[in-house]
């Protein structure tokens, strides 16, 4: 048997043993969007999910104190701190 069979056969195991999903389980945690990293065509863009929802939540923050200041007259959607960054 090839070092190739025996490795696919491995991962078949692991499969059935539950580590596939351990994996998917991990993925949970993270977003990703499908654009490659930068010039890679191989690995995808992805971001932890908590990091994510603390910027957000930072950026929330700071919209909300420059509608107390005047500077803004509301604090931006969803869709627009998203897009923001």
């Amino acid at each position: 048997m090839s070092s190739l069979a025996v490795t696919v056969s491995a991962l078949n195991t692991d499969k059935q043993n539950g580590w596939f999903s351990a994996v998917e389980l991990l993925w949970k945690y993270f977003h990703q969007d499908k654009t490659y990293y930068k010039s890679d065509k191989t690995h995808k863009n992805a971001w932890c999910k908590g990091c994510l929802n603390a910027r957000k939540r930072a950026m929330i923050e700071l919209d909300t104190s420059k509608v107390r200041g005047g500077l803004i007259t509301a604090v931006r959607s969803e869709l627009e701190l998203e897009k923001a960054g």
